[in-house]
């Protein structure tokens, strides 16, 4: 039987679906990104986040022993930088959660903002 016979009951060639594409980081303006991670409480979010825990206003206010208010403000500040993104905590979706997408995390403890990579890890 021919191969390119339409009336051939063998199967054709295998079609090979192309593969979804990588979603690609988001483009960040660096000057932006500088001028938020130079605030203590938005460079110890990060600091959490970079290990990949999700971050919520009130446990970091009460870590930092700082105002719920304030540590919103400079977690939305972050989320306005594309620094870090949000999503409803699960339980209760009034509050929100902040988290660096694993796009910006290579490894634990490490953020690439592909124009700055940050260390977290501690040296030994």
């Amino acid at each position: 039987m021919n191969p390119t016979d339409a009336s051939s009951s063998q199967p054709g060639p295998a079609v090979i679906a192309a593969a979804a594409p990588v979603p690609a980081k988001p483009t960040l303006d660096p000057v932006s990104v500088f001028a938020a991670l130079g605030q203590p409480v938005r460079w110890r979010a990060l600091q959490l986040m970079a290990e990949g825990e999700v971050v919520y206003p009130q446990k970091l206010a009460r870590q930092m022993d700082a105002h719920f208010d304030t540590v919103a403000k400079h977690l939305r500040l972050l989320l306005a930088t594309g620094a870090v993104a949000a999503r409803d905590w699960e339980p209760d979706t009034r509050f929100t959660c902040y988290y660096i997408p694993e796009a910006f995390r290579p490894e634990p403890g490490v953020v690439d903002y592909g124009f700055a990579r940050l260390d977290f890890r501690t040296k030994r």
